[in-house]
């Protein structure tokens, strides 16, 4: 007879339907993904299928996220559509939360201040000059950037080139793969160095000489590298000026009617040593420069074309 009961009660049992488990969610939720997913802003008990469905389930996506240090409202409707969409039905489980959720997405803020030393950073590092101090001025002021909660890094875009005067910096912040934001840093570039500059005001076509200029510390800012740092009797004596300079004006290869020393064509003399023996020959320029750039020569006999540094109107010597 207690044999008949057992097996009555153990029927019984089998018959009845397993106890739904509960999914609890409430009333404000914050997630730090791109999608809304159950795990993230529901709490599950009681389930007593295999662990493989329990992660399906909290795998789930309901919606996507709202963006960083924004909202949205998710409704009881949807997320029961959504569990509802794995296969289990209302007497499966038991959705305890409002009939509204307020998902927020969490977020953090980078400072102007990091924004900033990581981009002089990295001009700093671009534009070096030995001779000369890096200047970086802002012309629009960087402000906090509030992003997505995650380990973030800065890039800045592969075709970006600084040159001095300004620049418009194209910034991304990126978390993983994803660019979570685009930014623009406006600024000014330039160098402070000493700078030839007038003495007098000099008029247009001025035959100048050493004594019209004095040489000064400077912020230069615009054709930076155009700008003549000190006097150079074979560049300058005897130039003559293309355009009238004020008193203090920089002087640059722009205000000089014939910059170039060395012309295209010209016949040089190239100086050079061989086995500490001192050697000459005539060449021809392949280009042209002033003194100090390099520039490519042509062996007249030989035809035999290399890179020579100018040194006067005249000479060039082997660039080593």
């Amino acid at each position: 007879m207690k044999k008949i009961i057992v097996l009555t009660l153990i029927m019984l049992c089998l018959a009845l339907p397993a106890a739904a488990f509960e999914i609890r969610i409430a009333a404000v939720e914050r997630v730090s993904k791109d999608q809304i997913t159950l795990a993230e802003i529901a709490a599950v008990s009681s389930f007593s299928g295999e662990k493989a469905e329990l992660e399906e389930l909290q795998r789930l996506e309901i919606s996507t996220a709202p963006r960083a240090g924004y909202a949205k409202n998710i409704n009881r409707v949807l997320i029961e559509l959504s569990i509802k969409s794995l296969g289990y039905s209302e007497a499966d489980f038991e959705l305890l939360m409002p009939k509204r959720v307020r998902v927020e997405r969490q977020s953090q803020i980078i400072e102007a201040a990091e924004i900033e030393s990581f981009i002089k950073s990295y001009l700093e590092s671009e534009v070096k000059r030995e001779d000369s101090q890096v200047i970086i001025e802002t012309i629009s002021e960087l402000k906090d950037e509030q992003i997505a909660a995650g380990d973030y890094r800065f890039r800045i875009a592969d075709n970006f080139s600084a040159s001095f005067g300004r620049n418009n910096l194209p910034l991304e912040i990126v978390i993983g793969e994803r660019v979570e934001k685009r930014l623009f840093y406006n600024f000014k570039l330039g160098l402070k160095t000493t700078a030839l500059t007038a003495a007098r005001n000099l008029a247009y076509g001025t035959i100048i000489t050493e004594a019209d200029f004095i040489s000064e510390e400077k912020k230069l800012f615009a054709n930076a590298d155009e700008q003549l740092r000190e006097w150079n009797d074979a560049q300058l004596t005897g130039q003559e000026l293309r355009r009238t300079l004020r008193k203090g004006d920089l002087l640059s290869l722009r205000d000089l009617k014939d910059p170039y020393v060395v012309e295209w064509g010209d016949k040089l003399r190239l100086n050079m040593e061989l086995n500490s023996v001192s050697l000459s020959a005539t060449v021809e320029a392949r280009g042209r420069g002033t003194v100090g750039d390099l520039i490519t020569v042509e062996n007249i006999d030989s035809g035999y074309r290399f890179q020579a540094r100018i040194i006067s109107a005249s000479e060039v010597e082997k660039a080593h």
